[in-house]
């Protein structure tokens, strides 16, 4: 019991450290906007993660080789994972940041809703745990959906695609190292942007730079605490923590930009907060 109880506490932690990974990389998104274009960030977004990646397998002598079912559930992670992340991209440039915030991390409704065509049956507290936490979201976001329609339909692709490649995280789940699955999409998606940016290449100097190398880095951990972390929990389980990165980014945007914490954002943080918790107790009960 105490083992299962610290591997689902892990993995919690892991998916916490993913989203203020996540969220604290979205201030240099934000910083470096316009300095560049949207694939040259998508580039080096991804590249630090490549080369880490790449490492770690290099010095644990992993192998690449899967067997066929798995190589098609890192094409779906890498795939979707790409498409996902530009579509969040451009529904940040285009839409009111409540608006993309709340209909991006919607991702756990899509995920359980994969996973039940998979034959996993979703549970009364999976409901109430994800209606707990989307009424915290809106209420902390307090979202008015008056953007164009495109960016708010981006939005809502975004937590499609993710819905489905953490689904294919999960399914990958003891069968491929985490380094590996990051491997495979941060080349996929390295690829993809190096050749979408070719036209509109910039040389970035000074800050620009760093803010690029940080987007990177920042994407890195990332992408390690969210891939370990969903091998410790169940998809539908770890992709409830999404919801941390409302949390995460008010408290960075307050910090960084000054932005002011509304009562209904702590009052939405603590529900928010509720459910992963009852989240995290479901996990371990399931478990046991």
């Amino acid at each position: 019991m105490t083992s299962i109880k610290n591997e689902k506490l892990q993995g919690a932690l892991l998916m916490i450290l993913s989203c203020s990974a996540f969220s604290l990389m979205q201030i240099f998104v934000r910083l470096s906007a316009g300095a560049v274009s949207l694939p040259e960030q998508v580039f080096f977004r991804n590249l630090i993660g490549f080369i880490i990646a790449a490492i770690v397998i290099r010095l644990e002598k992993l192998s690449f080789k899967t067997e066929p079912k798995y190589s098609l559930a890192l094409l779906i992670r890498s795939l979707f994972g790409f498409i996902g992340l530009f579509f969040l991209f451009y529904a940040s440039a285009h839409a009111r940041q409540a608006d993309v915030s709340l209909l991006s991390r919607t991702s756990s409704i899509w995920v359980f809703l994969f996973q039940s065509l998979l034959g996993q049956k979703i549970t009364k507290t999976q409901v109430l745990i994800i209606i707990i936490c989307m009424l915290g979201s809106v209420i902390a976001i307090n979202p008015r959906f008056d953007s164009a329609v495109i960016p708010l339909l981006c939005a809502s692709a975004t937590s499609v695609f993710s819905g489905a490649a953490y689904t294919a995280i999960g399914y990958c789940k003891g069968h491929v190292d985490p380094f590996v699955v990051i491997f495979y999409f941060c080349v996929f998606s390295t690829i993809c942007a190096g050749v979408m940016m070719l036209g509109s290449f910039t040389v970035p100097t000074g800050m620009t730079l760093v803010y690029l190398l940080m987007i990177g880095f920042t994407a890195a951990i990332g992408q390690i605490g969210l891939t370990f972390g969903l091998q410790k929990c169940t998809a539908g389980t770890g992709s409830i923590y999404e919801y941390f990165t409302i949390i995460t980014s008010a408290i960075l945007g307050f910090l960084c930009f000054g932005e002011h914490i509304a009562l209904t954002t702590v009052i939405g943080s603590v529900l928010i907060i509720t459910g992963a918790v009852i989240n995290y107790r479901s996990s371990i009960r399931h478990a046991s």
